[in-house]
């Protein structure tokens, strides 16, 4: 579904791809602030993945409402699951930079006013910016998720693949990139939120600027992906559930395959290349050592020593982790 009466400047067009699944509750929000950018030259792709709700009819809805804006409508007829989802929508994009956007947040009026105008500025193949932390009624919690939603072993503004390959600190909903990199991008993980497959990338082949100010309102609730909660190392000792060792040691299991994924894209140099490959070794010894944590077997001390050798040493906090507690 697209709509016809709109005339597409390409130059300096922002397209704008926002992923929808079951977001009925939220999702006319962030259409309107969609509409009330300051900044007018955008078009908008929405890339909705099956959803069993109403927000179908209200995008449908919005898009008759809109009809002098150019507003792309894809409706799955399979789940293709968040990444995948994104890179249908950036399939269709046609502008000179690519804004990602979810359902269920709030733009601020300024917010592709300002990321562009840094970008360009600095010459940044992409950008990304701090965020409101909001509750389901869009009351404040935290005024930044950068400095209490994340994690302490993040180094905050570190945008270097030797981070980003370890720990992923930019919020996706605040990314804004250059289109003509896109293609680097594609195809993407499906074992990694599009947010850091983006960022990962851009790190590796451009470079990438942090604009300090919240231009986003993160909106909390129960269907987030990635929680804004403030890290708390006694809350990770204290609330540990039974099954906890099962749900990191998938986690870690999917890395490996986000991993060999990246392995995979042409055009890294050697030091990057290596890089990869070490974090490769140190995950699958990892999951190794976990499985055998989980299976009880008695050659601990023998995973943990490998894993010093290799220098894994976020690693084997990991493994004393779930090994003590």
């Amino acid at each position: 579904m697209e709509n016809k009466e709109y005339n597409s400047i390409k130059k300096n067009l922002v397209s704008i791809v926002l992923t929808n699944f079951n977001k009925e509750k939220f999702i006319l929000e962030q259409l309107n602030s969609i509409v009330a950018q300051t900044y007018h030259n955008w078009e908008l792709i929405i890339a909705d993945d099956c959803s069993t709700d109403g927000s179908k009819e209200i995008i449908r809805r919005f898009i008759e409402d809109n009809r002098y804006r150019k507003i792309i409508f894809l409706e799955n007829e399979e789940n293709l699951g968040v990444a995948k989802n994104f890179e249908k929508g950036l399939g269709f994009a046609t502008g000179e930079y690519v804004a990602v956007c979810d359902a269920d947040d709030v733009w601020l009026q300024d917010k592709l006013e300002k990321e562009l105008q840094f970008l360009k500025k600095g010459n940044y193949g992409m950008v990304y910016s701090d965020m409101t932390v909001v509750d389901e009624s869009l009351r404040i919690i935290e005024k930044s998720f950068m400095q209490k939603g994340l994690s302490h072993f993040c180094r905050q503004k570190d945008e270097s693949f030797y981070e980003l390959i370890n720990n992923n600190h930019i919020p996706g909903p605040t990314i804004l990139f250059r289109a003509e990199l896109k293609n680097r991008l594609i195809p993407f993980s499906k074992h990694a939120i599009q947010d850091h497959w983006i960022a990962i990338i851009f790190s590796i082949f451009s470079t990438i600027g942090y604009l300090d100010v919240s231009i986003v309102l993160y909106r909390q609730h129960s269907g987030n992906m990635v929680s804004a909660r403030t890290f708390s190392p006694i809350r990770l000792i204290l609330k540990k559930d039974k099954i906890f060792l099962d749900k990191h040691l998938n986690l870690k299991k999917k890395s490996l395959l986000f991993l060999t994924d990246l392995s995979n894209i042409k055009g890294t140099d050697n030091k990057i290349m290596k890089a990869i490959n070490k974090k490769i070794e140190k995950t699958k010894m990892l999951v190794d050592c976990l499985s055998d944590l989980k299976e009880g077997k008695s050659n601990f001390w023998i995973r943990l020593f490998d894993l010093w050798k290799l220098g894994a040493f976020k690693e084997i906090f990991q493994v004393i982790y779930f090994k003590l507690f």
